[in-house]
């Protein structure tokens, strides 16, 4: 196996934007983005539609599978801080009365308000004018 090969593998990577990190955290961004997986996965196929939205559901530790970098307590602190701050809404849908496990969405207009927006005027983008780039000629490697 070449060195590459043993960090750079074909499992599905973990993809978070930095405009999302620092708007709500680098923990809390990749849960958010790992929860909005599993919304688009339940979209897809049609499940978990409940009170109008998809939703998606797991376990503490179900979640730190997910995650096996981080400790539970991680775990639990970045979904509790995405709770707190309405970032994601919970609920509980299970069919069984003693079943815990927490069902989660994503309030998207809340998550749009902390983000910044890009200067419209009249709801409209400002048009920009793409030209030629030009690079120095830097000759053969």
């Amino acid at each position: 196996m070449t060195d590459e090969k043993r960090l750079l593998t074909d499992e599905h990577p973990l993809i978070v934007l930095p405009s999302l990190a620092q708007a709500v955290g680098l923990n809390e961004a990749i849960i958010l983005q790992q929860i909005y997986y599993w919304l688009q996965i339940a979209r897809k196929n049609g499940t978990n539609f409940r009170d109008g939205h998809h939703w998606t559901y797991n376990t503490v530790q179900q979640w730190h599978d997910q995650f096996p970098f981080w400790g539970k307590n991680t775990v639990w602190r970045g979904l509790h801080s995405l709770e707190r701050r309405g970032l994601i809404v919970t609920g509980c849908f299970n069919k069984l009365g003693n079943d815990r496990t927490k069902w989660y969405r994503i309030d998207f207009e809340k998550l749009q308000s902390l983000i910044p927006q890009p200067f419209t005027q009249n709801g409209v983008m400002p048009f920009t004018q793409f030209g030629v780039m030009h690079l120095p000629n830097l000759g053969q490697p």
